[in-house]
């Protein structure tokens, strides 16, 4: 550091901190001033974009059979978020399996190829949810699955 330079902690009002980092949810302008003997100063203003990524990866196939693996279906993402609602319907429309407010992740809120009480059916089925993402972002997802035995 130069002589007399002022440290970047005193323009961010933290004095014990010896580097500064943050997690913009959107993007972001940050201006770094620095102030030298004799009130020199340089200044510089960098923009960090913050490029979204909304990729839910939902299988399209599962096998409830109890073996351990691939025994729920559920939705999966690279970060936590929340799963404001999750629905699974048969082929006629009828509503099976629905949940609310999850986290994402985790196999033991999907579902587990249950209907009624009974196995379901093999077949092709129809899920729905509304995800909602760190930053605040809700978002529709739908897609089709196919359940094996």
């Amino acid at each position: 550091m130069a002589s007399g330079a002022v440290t970047y902690d005193e323009l961010i009002d933290c004095p014990n901190c010896t580097f500064y980092s943050d997690t913009p949810l959107a993007s972001t302008s940050y201006t770094l001033l620095v102030r030298a003997e004799y009130d020199c100063e340089a200044e510089d203003t960098k923009i960090v974009e913050v490029l979204k990524d909304y990729d839910l990866f939902a299988p399209n196939a599962f096998s409830p059979n109890q073996d351990g693996q691939n025994d729920f279906f559920y939705l999966q993402t690279k970060e936590n978020l929340i799963i404001e609602e999750f629905r699974v319907f048969d082929r006629w429309g009828g509503l099976i399996f629905e949940v609310k407010d999850r986290m994402n992740n985790l196999s033991s809120d999907g579902w587990n190829g249950m209907m009624g009480g009974q196995a379901a059916p093999e077949g092709l089925y129809v899920w729905t949810a509304k995800v909602k993402w760190i930053d605040g972002v809700v978002q529709p997802y739908s897609g089709e699955m196919l359940l094996l035995h």
